[in-house]
């Protein structure tokens, strides 16, 4: 059954603090897990790894010109090592570095006692077998966005390694993050200093209970509070997880539980359970995960977030990011203006959670994930982008508020969706600032429809929450769209169709919500009509275009020619009267658009003929 709109689900946690929070300790409701080919990853009998030892001819670190894996002069064969060598790195002064941007291979790797390997930032290390460390556990470390990745599900790894990850921390120290251990046994609480607090997300309840120190559970995300000031005073600590890689077949059991009436229900925080880089692409495209999971991966993004008490199933915030697995497109979450934009597009980062949605058949089945589904593509921030452009023609959107608040809307045009509300379509959250498309009285955030034509129209909506002057600007295209494709926004109630493509379209607005008046359109056509508002007057006299509002003094006048290209502005008049030379305008036609203080809009076409 198709969903039914995000305010009824997108509703799992604003942010909080110790004292609003139920104070529950219990740590009930724990996913059972169990791997597929039915052995414990913990338990070291595993029937289908043989007894390993070093092969000889193995290839050995030597290290003597440099600290790079890349170098083969660092190599006992005078080769870098491929996936068809075994790897031993014996104890050194310097061990070797995957470095920035490197993608290393071994077939299986052993660090010896006083050995190291560091794999850093967008670096990836492939095993295809086992790994073992013989040695401490820095001496396997996989640095902040490195990834460590095994093709093997069935190589049984030995000794412990460590992973780093970055956090970035707020002044009020109020925020929570989506967690996962990427080792296994590592406890959540002990990641950072200050024993901050973790919650688990009970799926019955829609709601965040206390986890204790976040027990490890392969596959189960946790919610993470940030440490408090005096535990740690800078905003950029390293967590450090330390434990053995984990690998191999994951099946984590969903819950769907239908006991409380008034409580959306099926919503699971999961994420990714490796030590590498995981595409949820590939983990949604996964058959059987298709059968029990809907097509939204949400990422919680707490930059914009100033609710700090739970709301459960009646949180209508917009701080969650989304990625649509059917239309292969992210949005951000809401933004201020000058941060980072997060955009999820299907590459989740080591130790990154996220929430999905179980289908109401899937209390109690597997989602499923395996090492096919891993990955060395880069990551950025908490979310990622993939190493390949997908086969799509799509754009992004975003509105500025007057506070300097964004938000995105995304439209994709792909051969496998459809132009109606469809599984391919992913609601906008119904919140106080959104914007958004429309299609069958659907509000939606990203809209995937059938292949392009450029006849298409798509309406376009919007929620405003501080009234003013609003900027809808084109954040980012793919496809037809970045080759020369012209976006086009109408406003049908000024009578104008400006280039998006080429500029930022500024307007006017009163706070609330507003469905009737934009589209989106590929061929313009200027079929422009005089709006009169009583109380605007907007005249030609002695060769001046002359508009009077004197209700109001007049905010904004923007005039245009018929390509929608601005050819005045002004707003900041602060009168109720202002006179344009028509020798500004030159002898053309144009279109004049006004509003004053009142939020009235008044719109007219004139033919300058005249220079005076």
């Amino acid at each position: 059954m198709r969903k039914t709109g995000w305010f009824l689900f997108v509703s799992m946690f604003a942010g909080f603090t110790a004292a609003q929070l139920n104070e529950t300790t219990t740590t009930s409701g724990q996913t059972a897990v169990k791997t597929s080919n039915e052995f414990n990853p913990t338990d070291k009998q595993n029937p289908y790894q043989p007894e390993y030892a070093p092969d000889a001819d193995c290839n050995t670190w030597v290290g003597s010109p440099s600290l790079l894996w890349t170098n083969a002069a660092n190599w006992s064969k005078g080769t870098v090592p491929t996936s068809s060598d075994c790897v031993v790195i014996p104890a050194a002064t310097y061990g070797p570095r995957v470095g920035n941007y490197t993608t290393a291979y071994a077939k299986e790797l052993t660090v010896e006692n006083g050995g190291r390997l560091q794999i850093y930032a967008n670096a990836t290390l492939t095993v295809t077998d086992q790994i073992i460390n013989n040695g401490d556990p820095i001496d396997i470390l996989v640095k902040n966005g490195g990834s460590l990745i095994q093709t093997n599900p069935n190589a049984l790894n030995s000794g412990q390694i460590l992973v780093h990850k970055v956090f970035t921390l707020s002044n009020l120290r109020k925020q929570y993050n989506f967690i996962i251990s990427p080792v296994i046994g590592q406890p959540i609480q002990t990641i950072l200093d200050g024993d901050p607090r973790v919650l688990y997300h009970s799926e019955e309840m829609n709601y965040f209970y206390d986890a204790g120190v976040g027990p490890y559970v392969a596959g189960k995300g946790y919610a993470i509070k940030e440490p408090s000031t005096m535990a740690i005073p800078g905003n950029a600590p390293v967590a450090e997880f330390t434990g053995e890689a984990f690998n191999g077949n994951l099946d984590y059991i969903l819950s769907y539980k239908t006991t409380q009436g008034e409580v959306a229900h099926g919503f699971n925080v999961v994420g990714n359970p490796y030590p590498s880089n995981l595409d949820i692409q590939k983990l949604y495209d996964y058959p059987a995960n298709k059968n029990y999971i809907e097509e939204n991966f949400l990422f919680w993004d707490n930059r914009g977030n100033d609710t700090f008490v739970q709301e459960g199933s009646q949180y209508e915030g917009n701080s969650y990011a989304v990625y649509n697995a059917i239309s292969k497109t992210g949005s951000i979450a809401n933004t201020p203006v000058g941060a980072e934009i997060r955009m999820p597009n299907g590459i989740v980062p080591v130790g990154t959670a996220f929430m999905i949605r179980a289908k109401s058949n899937a209390d109690g089945k597997p989602l499923h994930f395996e090492n096919t589904f891993r990955t060395g593509a880069e990551g950025i921030g908490f979310f990622g982008k993939p190493s390949d452009a997908a086969e799509k023609d799509s754009y992004h959107l975003i509105m500025t508020t007057p506070d300097e608040i964004q938000t995105m809307t995304a439209v994709v045009y792909t051969d496998v969706a459809v132009n109606e509300y469809s599984e391919e379509d992913t609601d906008a959250f119904g919140n106080g600032l959104e914007l958004y498309t429309i299609e069958d009285e659907h509000q939606i955030l990203i809209n995937g429809r059938s292949e392009f034509h450029p006849a298409d129209k798509v309406a376009l909506g919007m929620r405003v929450w501080t009234a003013g002057t609003q900027i809808i600007s084109l954040y980012s295209t793919e496809g037809r769209f970045a080759d020369g494709q012209k976006i086009y926004i109408k406003d049908k109630l000024l009578g104008i169709t400006h280039n998006l493509t080429a500029k930022p379209y500024k307007f006017l607005a009163r706070k609330g919500e507003i469905n009737n008046r934009f589209e989106l359109v590929y061929k313009p056509s200027f079929d422009v009509k005089d709006i009169s508002i009583e109380g605007i007057e907007i005249k030609r006299q002695d060769s001046m275009v002359v508009i009077n509002s004197p209700e109001s003094d007049l905010s904004s006048v923007m005039i245009y020619d018929l390509y929608g290209r601005p050819i005045f502005e002004n707003s900041e008049i602060n009168s109720k009267e202002i006179k344009i030379p028509e020798s500004v305008l030159g002898k053309q036609i144009v279109i004049i658009s006004v509003i004053n203080r009142l939020g009235q809009v008044a719109g007219k076409k004139f033919i300058i003929n005249s220079l005076g």
